[in-house]
């Protein structure tokens, strides 16, 4: 078959499904012709429009398969991230209780501090909601009282810089 007869049956191929409302397109190529959908759901279409039932079922659950592990994927990518984010919080947390035990400051914070200091030196593991339960108060509670911790450890000019 030459290449002009190929973009013919290319063009009624592209021709009958547009009949049926199934969107195809045509590029000639130098040797052949290639007939295209934009979406997914017009080959479904124009499978089953064929005859192709069976193949119509394949290409959906392909679709099916390649949504769920994109879905899987989304989602692993966000729990890493958070972990990440939660791991660094309580590295940066607790740097900042050794140094004010270390420079004796820690004894000079409220009390509320003190005991949100001790739980979260006692549970580097915890999650942020964890330790709120834990300690009894509201989460955005305690958070504030990590970042008050946190403010204190840091030398002067890095608190003037930031404020």
């Amino acid at each position: 078959m030459c290449s002009s007869d190929l973009a013919a049956f290319a063009g009624l191929l592209a021709d009958a499904a547009g009949d049926l409302g199934i969107p195809l397109r045509v590029r000639e190529r130098a040797r052949w012709a290639e007939v295209t959908a934009r979406r997914r759901d017009a080959v479904l279409d124009l499978l089953v429009a064929i005859g192709a039932e069976g193949s119509a079922l394949d290409v959906a659950e392909d679709e099916i398969v390649r949504s769920a592990r994109e879905d899987a994927n989304r989602r692993a990518n966000f729990d890493t991230a958070n972990l990440s984010r939660q791991v660094r919080a309580a590295r940066e947390q607790l740097a900042a209780i050794a140094a004010l035990e270390a420079s004796g400051a820690l004894e000079g914070l409220p009390p509320a501090l003190r005991e949100t200091a001790a739980l979260r030196a006692a549970n580097p593991e915890m999650a942020l909601s964890e330790l709120a339960e834990a300690a009894g108060v509201a989460r955005p509670t305690l958070a504030a009282r990590l970042r008050r911790i946190v403010d204190a450890a840091e030398p002067e000019p890095a608190r003037r810089s930031r404020a």
